[in-house]
């Protein structure tokens, strides 16, 4: 079991298996997450969604809001948000303060290139053909 507490959250390994690494535990992971927002699989959840008379958009929505999260920011979806509000004095013990100088760039950076990946995913997202004729007109 982990000792560190802060790493109990939804990403991080704390208890050892018996015969993968906690590399392999983690590529799986991230696997899983591939694998279930890959292009096929989003294209059958849109479908049945058309099927069960619930609004396509809405469910892409969805679907984007938790893939990016894990794709993006490398944390799980409930763990994440548009911005994620880091402070400079927010340290875990032991750790010392991070200078403003190297910090608030940094955090400005992360945030331009997050939104900058974040459009490219939607226009992937609005690629797939399910996506296209399920479109609100204002965004056709």
């Amino acid at each position: 079991m982990e000792r560190d507490l802060n790493q109990y959250d939804l990403v991080h390994v704390t208890t050892r298996h018996p015969r993968m690494s906690d590399d392999e535990l983690r590529a799986i992971y991230y696997k899983a997450w591939d694998i279930y927002y890959s292009p096929e699989h989003v294209e059958r959840v849109i479908r049945r969604t058309k099927l069960w008379n619930y609004d396509p958009y809405n469910m892409m929505a969805k679907l984007f809001s938790f893939y990016e999260a894990i794709k993006l920011d490398g944390v799980h979806p409930l763990e994440s948000g548009l911005f994620r509000r880091k402070y400079r004095l927010d340290r875990r013990p032991g750790m010392p303060i991070e200078s403003s100088l190297s910090f608030y760039p940094r955090q400005a950076w992360e945030v331009l290139s997050k939104h900058v990946r974040l459009a490219a995913l939607v226009l992937a997202l609005l690629a797939y053909p399910q996506a296209r004729s399920t479109r609100p007109q204002h965004l056709r």
